[in-house]
Parts: C-alpha cells; structure tokens; sequence
C-alpha cells in the first residue's frame, strides 16, 4: 500500500520555524563570546589562589617567629629557660632604660607584674644571632616549599626566607615625661641593640617558569617583658 503524501501533510511536519532558528544562532553566539572573559576569569581565579599560598606561608612563617621569647636572655630564671620574659637594657633610647629598682618607668611596681631583669644583676639583650632560642634565631631561617616536595599539595614552589633586624626606637618628648611621638624606622641598626626587633619574611615564586613574584610581611616585637603566671603548689 503506498501513503499518499499531500500538501497538507508536507508543510505540517516538525520543525524550527525562522525566529526559533535566530535564536538559537544568537544564544550560541553570545556563549562564544562570552568564553573568552570567562576563561579570563577561571585563570585569574586561580592565580588568586596560588597567591594566597604565598600571603598563607608569609604569615604563618611571622607567627612562628613571634612565638618565641624576645631574646636568649629575657628569661625570668636565666638564659634559655622558657617562662616570662622579663625587660632587658637594650643601649637603646637612654629614656626607656630608667629603672627604679627592678621596674621601669611605667611598670607597676607588684609582684608577677611586667619588670626588668634585677636591677642587682642586669642583663643586656644579644646580638641577632640565627639558632638562639629566640626571636633572634629565626633571622636567615630560609624554607623551599612546594613542588620539590609533592606531598606538600602546594601548586607553586616557594622559597621563604626570615630575616630579625634591630631598628631605630629613639622617640620625641616634650618639656614633660610623656612621649610624643617614636621615630619609627624600618631601617636596621647594624651592630647595635633596641628596644624593637624587625620581623621580616620573604616569599618567593621559585617555580620553574615563574616571573619569580614576592610576597613580603613584616611585623615588630618590643622589650617590653611579660606578666608571671600564678603558680599553686600542693
């Protein structure tokens, strides 16, 4: 039996019609367009995320630093032995020096507060020296993180490098005792000591290829000592 296809029957089949064909070839033509920014976007986005892998190392790299004592000798019981830290004489700003008895100007002067090393037997702060434990002995502390260590999971190689400076402390005062104003310096003071200690951490891009992109921290500790904790006894 042969169909008989009419008219009729051929120009009602399925199919797109001309405004539906216009906008599909628009919708396609907006998506290629639009590629390009989002390509852009997808690989700035990831760029971000190895950035923040420097700024998280830089960081984390600064808090260790901190964690330490302020300097080998700012022990309450004596060099290297981990309990508050008590105020050194740095050879520092001559005004932040002045002690009356084992306090500074400004200290209360109460047992387990904030004081100086005894006045009977004072102690200087030490020279930046790398493997002191102290803030100090971080200074040259150099890591290479990243690829050379797959297990790390990091995208990028980095190499951070932990330099400890003393800088300037000296400070401005009026006719009276208050201070005015530090003149605060991030430039180091070569063989000498104060009463402020530069910490600064480098990150650097070390991946093969990389234009070698840095990423620098900086934070400041003081001598200005720590309260002792309570203790009981049973």
């Amino acid at each position: 039996m042969v169909k008989k296809t009419t008219r009729s029957t051929l120009f009602s089949r399925p199919a797109f019609t001309m405004i539906e064909l216009i906008f599909a070839i628009v919708i396609i033509a907006i998506s290629i367009l639009g590629m390009p920014v989002l390509l852009q976007t997808t690989a700035e986005s990831q760029e971000d995320s190895m950035f923040q892998e420097g700024i998280m190392l830089t960081s984390e790299a600064v808090s260790q630093a901190l964690s330490f004592q302020w300097d080998p000798q700012s022990s309450l019981l004596g060099a290297g032995t981990m309990t508050a830290s008590a105020v050194l004489n740095t050879g520092g700003d001559p005004e932040l020096e002045v002690r009356v008895g084992d306090f500074r100007v400004g200290h209360f002067p109460e047992k387990l507060r904030r004081k100086t090393t005894p006045a009977s037997a004072p102690r200087n702060a030490s020279a930046i020296a790398n493997g002191t434990p102290s803030i100090s002995g971080q200074d040259n502390v150099v890591d290479n993180i990243g690829l050379v260590n797959a297990v790390d999971g990091f995208k990028k190689q980095w190499n951070v490098t932990t330099r400890v400076f003393y800088v300037n402390d000296a400070a401005a005062y009026n006719a009276g005792p208050a201070i005015v104003g530090f003149n605060f310096s991030t430039v180091p003071v070569a063989g000498g000591t104060t009463n402020i200690k530069m910490v600064q951490v480098t990150a650097t891009d070390t991946t093969p290829g990389s234009a070698g992109d840095q990423i620098q921290i900086t934070s400041y500790a003081c001598n200005i000592g720590e309260n002792e904790f309570y203790k009981e006894r049973y």
